[in-house]
């Protein structure tokens, strides 16, 4: 029937393909469905509940919808803590995605990014003015005929 849980797939699924193609109300419908068809058969707090939920989060990250993001990312950590445990990847996994959505954990994220630039700006730098130097040393070397110095 309507409510089997094969057709709650089939809904989560759908919605997945929804979700890539950037229909994201969509998406947020067949997911809604699918969670409907998930708690009633198997109550709130089932994997494939959780797991409906997740999906549901990352679309709302992507609508910058933060709050229910964050909350749906929270719930899911609890189901998945429930049953696979603390250090599960899932686990984990939704963990840190709520923390990333909330506003401090953007402000985490944009500082962390500004010291990856930074740092790869630096590892640039050095290595192009070790290049130049070490660079301009071989080709004056090689104009005069000299051999490769064996120190360096």
């Amino acid at each position: 029937g309507h409510d089997h849980v094969d057709v709650a797939a089939t809904h989560l699924n759908t919605g997945e393909v929804y979700r890539h193609q950037g229909k994201f109300s969509e998406a947020l419908a067949k997911y809604k469905e699918a969670q409907r068809i998930y708690v009633k058969a198997y109550g709130h707090d089932h994997v494939h509940v959780a797991t409906t939920q997740y999906n549901m989060a990352n679309v709302h990250v992507i609508m910058m919808n933060t709050e229910e993001a964050r909350r749906l990312f929270w719930r899911c950590a609890e189901v998945y803590e429930q049953v696979y445990g603390a250090q599960h990847s899932n686990t984990v996994n939704a963990q840190i995605k709520a923390c990333v959505v909330s506003p401090f954990g953007l402000v985490v994220v944009v500082v962390l990014a500004l010291i990856i630039v930074v740092s790869l700006y630096f590892i640039i730098i050095v290595t192009y003015s070790l290049l130049s130097w070490f660079g301009g040393r071989v080709c004056s070397w090689a104009r005069l005929g000299v051999d490769w110095p064996a120190e360096l």
